[in-house]
């Protein structure tokens, strides 16, 4: 197998028991006991495990060079125009890939389902809906005394813990005390809007952590929007802007300090490119643990994005202590924002929104979880909330029925064109290379059973084909066309290469 192939492993049987045949056709009993003889194993055992790393192999080829080409492109950047046109591209193909996004709803839904006071500050558990049946819940932390115009702050948990985690409470509350109005939802697919059955561990027959399995049924809910046309990070991306609505509804709320933090797969490990995107608007760069700053590229690329728009004074970084795999207090480990990254965080907030906290109005006066959870059964008897899947059988549904009223207005060859594209857009690369081989690895004159390993995905500029050596040409020409028709793909032509 060369390298930059991909091989598609498979069978193909020529019989020759053509006493049993009628017009090209084996006999059924014939060809079910043949297929049962037929041995399993097509490659060697050498070539399994080069095979076992293909897939991993190109993907790590694609990556590789995606990077280098993205790397030669910002090496050409030397204007703020270069930058911008750079940026918006990524933007655009970013955009289409979480894929669509709904209409802005005419009007919010959001309640009230408890409300309480603490120390200088005061919570109130919300819900509301971000989408026709999908309920977003919610604890708003706002000052005891609010004032006339406050900072509005949006905090995204961590996959490890919902919204009542215990870091997050202190932070909630010490920016409540200071004057902010902190809004902390549960993200899609955790806590209160988990998608799974397990919502507590006895609910699971082995010991597991609760919140871990919010974070792994991300991906049975991924594949469940895909299969509906949808993308898990689209609906990631309208939960936040309806976030966003909502904290900027609040009275008070100033919407020129709005301030969105995150951590782990609430906010970190964002691709530089979208990260530069918000230039101009401040940003805060942290690392949990120690940072090699002087040799950190993404920490270059960003001072060089902030410089070609006058604006250095809006970016700043936090740092932490000792690695991942130490333990505190030499390493400084969080679930979100350690008070550690607050200390350094408070004066950035002071200078870029007036936020008068230091590391002396730090609070904490952690409450039960209970306290904070928004679905009272009155609630959900009123709101009915609904499960993602079953809502994504009704946007299918609505689909379905839609699809042949705008079908019927394209011509056979738009219909097929715009078929190809819908499918492109889903698969990727769904159109092979131009090369596909065929070779026999293995043969039994009394069946004569041929077994082919086809390889495909190599560059050349020929037409495919794919050709086939056999010695009984009726049935394996009958099996191999009910297998792939006539031909395989748009350029792919079957030749029958007579015996020798």
């Amino acid at each position: 197998m060369s390298p930059g192939a991909i091989a598609v492993v498979g069978l193909l049987m020529a019989l020759t028991d053509l006493a049993s045949a009628a017009n090209g056709r084996p006999d059924a009993g014939t060809l079910a006991e043949q297929i049962r003889g037929l041995p399993s194993t097509v490659l060697s055992e050498e070539e399994r495990e080069s095979a076992a790393g293909m897939i991993p192999d190109d993907l790590d080829r694609r990556l590789r060079a995606a990077n280098r080409s993205s790397s030669a492109e910002w090496k050409a950047i030397k204007t703020r125009d270069d930058w911008q046109r750079f940026r918006d591209d990524k933007l655009r193909r970013l955009r289409k890939a979480v894929g669509p996004l709904p209409d802005r709803p005419a009007g919010l839904r959001l309640k009230v389902t408890a409300t309480f006071n603490g120390d200088g500050y005061r919570i109130q558990n919300l819900v509301f809906q971000s989408r026709p049946g999908l309920w977003v819940t919610a604890n708003l932390y706002l000052p005891a005394e609010p004032a006339e115009s406050m900072p509005g702050m949006l905090i995204c948990h961590s996959h490890h813990t919902p919204k009542e985690h215990g870091e997050l409470q202190d932070m909630d509350m010490t920016w409540a005390r200071r004057g902010c109005l902190v809004l902390v939802p549960d993200l899609l697919g955790h806590g209160e809007r988990r998608q799974h059955p397990f919502v507590t561990e006895a609910d699971y027959p082995k010991p597991f952590r609760v919140g871990r399995q919010d974070y792994y049924f991300r991906y049975d809910l991924g594949m469940q929007l895909a299969l509906a046309g949808e993308s898990l990070m689209g609906w990631f991306v309208w939960d936040i802007h309806s976030r966003v609505t909502v904290l900027t509804l609040q009275p008070g709320v100033d919407q020129k300090r709005i301030v969105i933090l995150g951590a782990v797969a609430g906010g970190g490990f964002l691709p530089w490119t979208i990260v530069g995107a918000i230039a101009l608007r401040p940003f805060i760069y942290a690392h949990e643990f120690a940072w090699n700053r002087p040799h950190d590229p993404v920490w270059r690329r960003l001072q060089s994005i902030w410089s070609l728009h006058g604006a250095e004074d809006k970016l700043a970084a936090v740092r932490g202590r000792g690695s991942v795999n130490g333990r505190p207090p030499e390493s400084t480990h969080c679930t979100h924002i350690g008070l550690v990254h607050r200390r350094s965080i408070h004066p950035a907030f002071r200078r870029w929104f007036d936020i008068d906290v230091t590391e002396n109005h730090e609070y904490s006066a952690r409450l039960e979880s209970d306290r904070l959870r928004c679905i009272t059964p009155a609630a959900k008897d009123a709101l009915k909330p609904r499960r993602i899947c079953d809502l994504l059988c009704e946007i299918t549904a609505a689909r379905i029925v839609s699809a042949p009223s705008r079908q019927d207005r394209l011509s056979d060859a738009d219909r097929r064109e715009q078929l190809r594209q819908a499918w492109s857009a889903v698969l990727g690369r769904p159109r092979p290379c131009n090369t596909l081989e065929a070779r026999v690895v293995a043969a039994d004159d009394v069946r004569t059973i041929y077994k082919p390993a086809v390889q495909s995905y190599r560059g050349a500029d020929s037409a495919d084909k794919l050709v086939i050596q056999e010695t009984t040409k009726p049935a394996s020409r009958w099996l191999l066309q009910r297998l792939c028709g006539p031909s395989v793909g748009d350029n792919w032509t079957i030749e029958w290469e007579e015996e020798m």
